[in-house]
């Protein structure tokens, strides 16, 4: 769908146009190596007509390894569909000493989900199963992949989730406790162990109503062995986690973990969404749909966009695109309080750098000489509005640095980087968003140099 907002005009005025120049100098100062330098007449120019082009599409990879959160349950949805997950992981010990008179006693299972999604008043019922191979270290695994775990469970844990608890704790068989007390291979390399005890699979009940998150960090998932010594009632633990265990094996870094995400979508809005091919919203009774963790987003596009400087040079001073979603109602009204923009190639695939990491909308602070930071817009409340700046971008789409394939629009996790600092991140837990596709949903406004 194309909108198109009659509104363009020249500033005339030289009061006015000195105020203008002072106002945009201060409010967004362009990077020097991609902006025009001026040689004749200049004339600053304010514009809202650019065509805005969305559409719902649906990403053909979602990477989900060692990500923040294991998910796994499931729930039903009028617009999305059937959606469930389960997470693959392996342990570690923190410590893998037994002392020569130790006796074993029992082992737990403990989980601690940080969020839910979906209908939390049920009760919900969670397996542990253990895998038939272990997880590949330098593997990129990916929310279509899965590993073969043996059918019959080790435990499980059963709750309903709004009763206030956040940790959860199940008995586990022995004999998971007593093949780790067993334990006698190399305890000098994290590869026999894991080799020894393969890894695991947290497989919902299908009888679930809600998807969690479950921390995979300190305090987070994680398997307790008790025992005591021969003749005293002094207990011993040995905890199995996801944390680097430096002390025992000299491994640096965290055990392997991944999520298994899959959607049915058959008999919703969205049962022709194919990975790659963009859905108009005239197409999905006039709506945008986004679904983080299943790779669900919002394609933006600015089409006519080198209209503007087809007849000359001109300079981008400043431009924002702000983005106020109308939606449905209460129950899709939920704010996600940070969006964010990545940048998407000619196959409307995420793009990337050499790296593998994901190529956001940089700031307008960067340029796009070297690597850019991230820009993530928060909800403003007074407007209703996230409210991206656009000017680096799209200075180099008029010099050509960047192609015109578009944007995509994304809810983003931030994770605290130290010293104020926060990097985003994709697809790192669930969320979903079904907004209306009107003409004030999403407004360009670019103030540039006309140079003749």
């Amino acid at each position: 769908m194309n909108w198109l907002v009659n509104k363009t005009r020249l500033v005339g005025s030289l009061l006015f146009f000195g105020t203008l120049i002072a106002f945009v100098l201060s409010a967004c100062e362009p990077p020097s190596e991609v902006g025009i330098t001026p040689a004749n007449e200049i004339g600053i120019v304010f514009t809202d007509t650019i065509t805005v082009k969305v559409s719902t599409v649906l990403t053909d990879s979602v990477r989900t390894n060692n990500g923040q959160f294991l998910m796994s349950g499931g729930f039903k949805d009028a617009n999305f569909g059937t959606v469930s997950a389960v997470s693959f992981f392996e342990f570690s010990p923190r410590k893998l000493t037994f002392a020569a008179n130790s006796v074993y006693d029992s082992t737990y299972l403990f989980l601690r989900f940080a969020y839910a999604f979906g209908d939390t008043s049920q009760t919900q019922e969670f397996f542990l199963h253990r895998t038939r191979d272990t997880l590949q270290t330098n593997k990129t695994y990916y929310s279509t992949n899965t590993l073969d775990y043996d059918p019959k469970p080790l435990g499980s844990i059963k709750f309903v989730p709004n009763q206030g608890r956040s940790v959860l704790v199940g008995k586990l068989p022995d004999e998971l406790g007593q093949t780790v007390f067993a334990y006698k291979g190399d305890t000098t390399t994290a590869a026999a162990f894991r080799n020894f005890m393969k890894g695991y699979a947290l497989v919902p009940s299908p009888r679930n109503t809600a998807l969690f998150g479950f921390l995979p960090a300190t305090s987070g998932t994680g398997v307790d062995i008790y025992s005591h010594i021969t003749g005293t009632d002094t207990r011993r633990v040995l905890s199995l986690s996801m944390e680097p265990t430096p002390q025992s094996f000299s491994q640096t870094t965290s055990p392997p973990r991944f999520n298994t995400i899959n959607a049915d979508r058959r008999g919703t809005v969205l049962s022709n969404l194919r990975p790659l091919t963009p859905i108009s919203p005239k197409d999905s009774q006039g709506r945008l749909y986004v679904q983080d963790a299943i790779g669900i987003m919002t394609k933006i596009e600015f089409p006519h966009f080198a209209n503007l400087y087809k007849n000359g040079q001109i300079a981008v001073n400043r431009a924002e695109l702000s983005i106020k979603p109308v939606f449905l109602n209460a129950t899709s009204a939920v704010i996600r309080p940070i969006l964010t923009l990545v940048q998407s190639d000619a196959s409307n695939r995420i793009s990337r750098n050499n790296l593998g990491q994901v190529l956001f909308l940089p700031n307008d602070a960067a340029t796009f000489s070297s690597f850019p930071g991230q820009q993530a817009a928060a909800f403003d409340p007074r407007f209703r509005t996230y409210t991206f700046q656009m000017g680096t971008y799209l200075q180099a789409l008029i010099t050509g640095f960047k192609k015109n394939n578009g944007l995509l629009l994304s809810p983003s996790q931030p994770i605290d980087v130290g010293n104020g600092n926060f990097t985003y991140v994709l697809n790192q837990r669930f969320d979903q968003m079904v907004y209306e596709s009107k003409p004030e949903t999403f407004k360009l406004v670019v103030f540039y140099t006309n140079v003749r």
